[in-house]
């Protein structure tokens, strides 16, 4: 440890919170007092640094001998990048999180300066990822213990394996969030989990099956619980499957947990595809009833079967006979008598104070009517806090006495649908809780307090959120709000969605709240010039596209749509469907059918060229411009143009590609569009510097940064000027490539585009490298690797290890070429671009002075 010194300096690093601010100042304080020189942000509660925040946080976490990083549950979230900071808070966790995982890659994991202290003791699953070896155990509370660390009396462990990043769909541990039981306890499922646990310990695939609420998921995660304790070191993934998804969905989605770009997800289309991406372990796939209602579906989960090291456990509403290729089939059933009565009184206790009947009343009540079914025993008791037990007795018979005359008896979901159909009824006394509860089913993975408050504000109801919550439709879990699937799929079953309604639930109300609170969203993302805000607004957007498309496609089952707002919503969101493209192209789809118009065909072009699929591409751009034209629509048009050149560029088309981005700017110019004008003379520049026109790109660049700088596009001139600096550069105008490079970032760090600036130190370092500069060529790549490894982004992290490598050979200061290597060929494999990991190759290459033996040895050992 580095603080052995009489007075270390100390650095707290922490996340706003609740009363934690205070917390923290009670410990620096008690620190200050012992002696030890504190760093924390509270001297600048009322002002900011003089340095900038920016600055301030990078030069207190290197200058620091130890920090202290107090692990909360949105601290982990918000370094892990699972959440994207809002609302101007959690930008500082993610900027000191970039600096922190820096320093211990550029250590090779030899950590003696960062160490995590929890909240609470069972906190542990609330610790980053890279910090989980060096934990202590110690609480922010334990003052004593954490003076003893800083001294260096506490002896902390070893990392036991080298550092492996987290994919997403990747389980933490047995404390992991993901598998807590939905009402803190499971009841009656302990010889179902311990045959789950027997079989995963035997390598045997599973296939659970069972009614919809009947527990399935909540034994698979006891089981998985179990399995993780028994086997440490195990790697175990949870990958939600989506309704209806098929085979392709299946592995795409697979895809998406282990963290493959989505243009590397988009080219899976067998499992073959998948296969070298999927390390070992245990696959935990739920709600698979869709896809082993396929012949492809099945094929595909037996080839996944056969993977060495790949075992699988799957649960599914239905039981086709299919249970994986020489797999286990396990039935989840009904609760037993006794442990249904439990459940039914140990909700009803927690709901009201009411009496309850004799028990042999209630267990035959349980036993008999609610068919020992968890899902109907607990919407039921949860009525106690509104319905006595004699009142709960006669809605049943009533609304099953109703029920039976309706329609034909589904003996598996009956009781299940009757309980559903009472507390519909009961929640419809205020029309805005089942507005809410439709709202809440589109979203898959439920959505979080921010936008549940904007809901609120555009329903003027503050009310519903606790209803829904105190009657188990809803559930906070973290920082979402969450519904079983039985209770969405129920909320959007067709007859729910008749206008006008036949029962007590208004689509017609609850759609027209949807789309309000999604064009409200999406406002700011459809504005053309991109700020920091509107990409933010942007990026959230785009996370709900999935909500999005369950809407538009509950709404075009009712056949009697309003197409308006789904017009404004496409307009709004024109900007957005980039930043989340799997969920962008089958929202656009949806657009497209149902709208006809040129903007979708065009969007949707523009995600195919995006994906590679270029004939497909060319196809939508035409489809848009005769759309456009039909539509009397100019910008539209010219915008279509414009990407259409782009796609000719790209296949070397370049007198077609000149034509097109030439009436484009005609088109621009007319319609007074100054900033299409400018995007148009950038792409035309860009074509221009490819064909080595330099002085006739050098003008268009020029002209179209002017226009940027009137039109106040900040970022799209940063653009520009990197353009124009690599321009210069192969001019040989040294001075004049750095001058344009430097106003660039200024820019792009003024406007918090961490991305951007990472390219443009990675083109200074460029710069310097072919001036022979090794030396400072690495100070710039050591800069902007942590924003490439911050930002997630696989191809500009490869890159800049590749030229990394090559200075620190050429500096003869090369010392764990491995670990360098390592790193480089995972992102360049990450990236799913071949060329990439060619570029990484030869820089393998000449670090072992041009010896392909010695590069294929270090390969092997890799």
């Amino acid at each position: 440890m580095t603080a052995s010194s009489a007075n270390p300096r100390v650095f707290i690093s922490y996340a706003h919170e609740g009363d934690l601010k205070d917390k923290v100042k009670e410990l620096a304080d008690w620190l200050l007092a012992q002696g030890v020189e504190v760093i924390t942000d509270h001297p600048y509660a009322n002002c900011a640094p003089d340095k900038g925040w920016r600055a301030w946080m990078q030069h207190n976490v290197e200058d620091a001998d130890i920090v202290l990083i107090v692990c909360s549950e949105r601290y982990k979230n918000i370094f892990e990048k699972r959440k994207i900071p809002t609302g101007g808070g959690g930008r500082g966790v993610a900027w000191e999180s970039a600096i922190i995982t820096d320093e211990i890659y550029q250590a090779y994991m030899r950590n003696t300066k960062f160490y995590p202290l929890l909240i609470s003791g069972d906190g542990h699953s609330h610790i980053p990822v890279v910090l989980r070896d060096w934990s202590t155990g110690l609480l922010l509370t334990d003052k004593d213990r954490i003076r003893s660390l800083i001294r260096d009396e506490v002896n902390i462990p070893k990392p036991s394996k080298p550092f492996d990043r987290f994919r997403p769909g990747e389980l933490h541990g047995p404390e992991d969030n993901r598998l807590k039981p939905r009402e803190g306890f499971l009841l009656g499922r302990e010889s179902a989990t311990e045959a789950l646990l027997q079989h995963l310990s035997s390598d045997c695939h599973i296939l659970v099956t069972g009614a919809a609420g009947i527990g399935k998921t909540e034994v698979c995660k006891a089981a998985l619980k179990a399995y993780l304790k028994k086997q440490q070191g195990t790697k175990v993934f949870y990958v939600q499957i989506p309704d209806q998804s098929d085979a392709l969905g299946l592995l795409q989605r697979m895809g998406e947990i282990l963290n493959l770009s989505p243009e590397a997800c988009e080219r899976i289309t067998k499992v073959s595809d998948l296969r070298p991406h999927m390390p070992k372990g245990l696959y935990y796939l739920d709600n698979l009833e869709s896809v082993i209602e396929s012949e492809k579906g099945k094929s595909a989960l037996d080839q996944l079967a056969q993977i060495p090291g790949v075992l699988l456990l799957g649960s599914s509403r239905v039981d086709t006979g299919y249970h994986f290729s020489h797999g286990v089939h396990v039935e989840i059933p009904k609760l037993n008598t006794e442990n249904a009565e439990d459940l039914f009184v140990r909700i009803w206790k927690i709901a009201t104070k009411k009496s309850l009947p004799e028990k042999d009343i209630l267990c035959e009540f349980v036993d008999k009517k609610l068919g020992g079914h968890p899902l109907s025993i607990s919407l039921l008791a949860r009525l106690g806090r509104v319905y006595s037990w004699e009142k709960l007795n006669t809605e049943w018979e009533a609304e099953g006495t109703r029920l039976a005359k309706t329609r034909d008896p589904d003996s598996r979901l009956e009781s299940l649908s009757i309980s559903l159909a009472i507390t519909r009824d009961f929640l419809a006394k205020a029309p805005a809780n089942l507005d809410l509860w439709q709202f809440t089913a589109l979203f898959p993975e439920g959505l979080d307090e921010e936008s549940l408050n904007l809901w609120e504000e555009i329903s003027g109801d503050k009310d519903a959120r606790g209803v829904l919550v105190d009657h188990h439709i809803l559930q906070e879990d973290g920082e979402k709000f969450a519904m079983l699937p039985p209770l969405a799929r129920y909320a959007l079953e067709a007859p729910h969605l008749d206008i006008p309604a036949t029962t007590p639930f208004s689509w017609e109300r609850a759609r027209g709240l949807a789309y309000q609170y999604f064009l409200a969203l999406s406002r700011s993302a459809s504005e053309v010039v991109s700020s920091e805000k509107n990409i933010l607004a942007r990026s959230r957007s785009a996370g709900q596209l999935p909500a999005i498309e369950s809407l538009l496609a509950a709404d075009a089952r009712t056949q009697k749509m309003d197409l308006v707002p789904v017009r404004k919503l496409n307009h709004c969101l024109r900007n957005c469907y980039l930043f989340n493209v799997f969920s962008g192209r089958k929202v656009l789809f949806l657009m497209r059918e149902l709208l006809k118009d040129g903007l979708s065909s065009l969007r949707l072009g523009d995600l195919e060229t995006g994906f590679g699929n270029l004939s497909d591409a060319r196809l939508l751009y035409e489809e848009a411009i005769n759309l456009f034209e039909k539509e009397k629509y100019g910008l539209g048009r010219a915008d279509a143009l414009r990407s259409l050149g782009v796609l000719e560029s790209r296949l070397n088309n370049i007198a077609e590609s000149r034509t097109l981005y030439e009436e484009a700017i005609g088109l621009y110019k007319k319609e007074k569009d100054d900033l299409g004008s400018a995007n148009a003379l950038k792409a035309l520049g860009d074509l221009e510097s490819q064909l080595d026109n330099l002085s006739g790109a050098r003008c268009l660049y020029k002209e179209a940064i002017a226009l940027f700088i009137k039109k106040g596009s900040n970022l799209d001139r940063a653009d520009a000027l990197r353009s124009l600096g690599d321009l210069e550069r192969r001019l040989g105008n040294v001075s004049k490539a750095r001058r344009l490079y430097e106003k660039a970032i200024v820019i792009f760090k003024n406007e918090g585009h961490d991305l951007g600036s990472a390219n443009i130190l990675q083109a200074l370092g460029n710069l310097l490298l072919e001036e022979i500069d090794f030396k400072n060529a690495l100070v710039f790549y050591e800069e902007v690797l942590p924003l490439y490894r911050s930002e997630q982004e696989p191809m500009g992290w490869a890159y800049t290890l590749a030229e990394i490598i090559r200075c620190h050979h050429k500096l003869k200061t090369l010392e764990s070429l491995e670990d360098l290597a390592r790193e480089a060929l995972v992102q360049a494999q990450a990236s799913g671009v071949e060329s990439v990991t060619g570029y990484v190759l030869e820089a393998l290459l000449e670090a072992c002075d041009g010896d392909e033996e010695k590069r294929e040895a270090l390969l092997k050992r890799l």
